[in-house]
């Protein structure tokens, strides 16, 4: 040891007993901070936006599983099961009917009476998620159907440290915390400072929201007999996200006021954290939907309608695109996702029922 060293040390030595001696004070002491997040259960978490991407066209492929993205416990139930739940239950009345003769139903008015009472409750019961017609469920509120397999039945999803809540024309988010939760900011009826919005609506006035679904079609009656059509364009966003590391000092508190001069001295140690940020958002995907219904009207249980087959002719073009169906039967539809999603464009629907030559559906939407 350097000679200097030797004299240095003990003279070190003899300072810090002397300074203990003088003093009462503690030395403080120091704790792991709490670095968990506060998050919800029934939730996906995505690293990244891009992450979230690949799950889009995973969902498209046929290859999503949602224990891929799922850290919570038991199972995800997504949005989308809240319809498949309703249209459940709305089976599960129908159910006793089935096949019955007009003679039977008739015969069966109580329960007929009973069932219809019961539907009216299911309608209530779903009404701020589900669209009903004739007293049926048939699609989400919520317009974008590939995102309502990511989010769950408040719209809410993760990624990275940051919390997202989907809704049409909007995707609102909130930093996770260790100490509040973001899901009552995100979910409350006031908006929270804490709270950023990315707006899907586009600038020019009058036209749809970028994220939600627009159509356009026809329909009309020919006596009992009911016709409708339509064509719905839905582009799907992801936000652009990037992530860094911030350190977090130490951070340090003593009992004020102190009623001795020993109070002692608590700090949390200094550590590392990542952070989520959102800059932008991309279109990551655009579907074309198209769909052609028959019907009869007919009264059981309400005065609504039932399917009626008949011959369908059912096409969709537009740039690059040319699909088409035909058959004998109540429903035809077409789902197509564009090899390249588009912010604008326009698609033409040509659908008929040739045996009803009053119904012929003609329409170029633009989005």
């Amino acid at each position: 040891m350097a000679r200097w060293a030797k004299m240095l040390t003990p003279a070190l030595v003899a300072s810090t007993l002397l300074f203990s001696a003088c003093t009462d004070e503690v030395g403080p002491e120091y704790q792991e901070p709490n670095t968990e997040l506060i998050t919800p259960n029934n939730v996906l978490t995505f690293e990244s936006g891009e992450a979230l991407a690949q799950a889009i066209g995973q969902l498209k492929d046929g290859s999503f599983d949602a224990t891929d993205y799922h850290q919570g416990e038991g199972l995800f139930t997504s949005m989308y099961h809240i319809l498949e739940q309703a249209t459940a239950e709305a089976d599960a009345i129908l159910a006793p009917f089935a096949g019955l003769e007009d003679a039977d139903l008739e015969a069966r008015g109580a329960d007929v009476a009973a069932a219809a009472k019961m539907l009216e409750a299911l309608e209530q019961k779903y009404q701020g998620q589900v669209i009903f017609e004739d007293h049926l469920p048939t699609r989400l509120k919520f317009k974008d159907e590939l995102m309502a397999q990511l989010v769950n039945q408040d719209g809410l999803l993760i990624i990275g440290t940051r919390l997202f809540r989907y809704q049409n024309g909007s995707i609102q988010h909130a930093a996770l915390s260790t100490e509040r939760n973001a899901v009552a900011d995100l979910l409350a009826t006031t908006p929270s400072d804490l709270v950023q919005t990315i707006s899907l609506d586009t600038d020019k006035a009058g036209t749809a929201n970028r994220d939600v679904v627009v159509d356009d079609g026809c329909s009309t009656a020919n006596g009992n007999n009911q016709f409708e059509s339509y064509v719905q364009v839905t582009n799907t966003y992801v936000p652009i996200t990037i992530t860094r590391r911030e350190w977090v000092p130490p951070v340090c508190h003593q009992d004020d006021p102190c009623p001795t001069n020993d109070c002692p001295i608590f700090c949390l140690k200094g550590h590392w954290r990542t952070i989520t940020e959102v800059i932008g958002e991309d279109l990551t995907n655009t579907r074309i939907y198209a769909s052609l219904k028959t019907r009869k009207r007919t009264c059981f249980i309400f005065c609504n309608t039932k399917n009626l087959d008949a011959q369908h002719n059912l096409s969709i073009s537009g740039f690059d695109i040319n699909e088409s169906t035909s058959g004998f039967r109540a429903t035809s539809t077409i789902t197509l996702d564009l090899f390249m999603p588009r912010e604008s464009g326009n698609v033409s629907l040509q659908a008929s029922a040739p045996a009803y030559t009053g119904f012929l559906c003609s329409v170029t939407l633009y989005w």
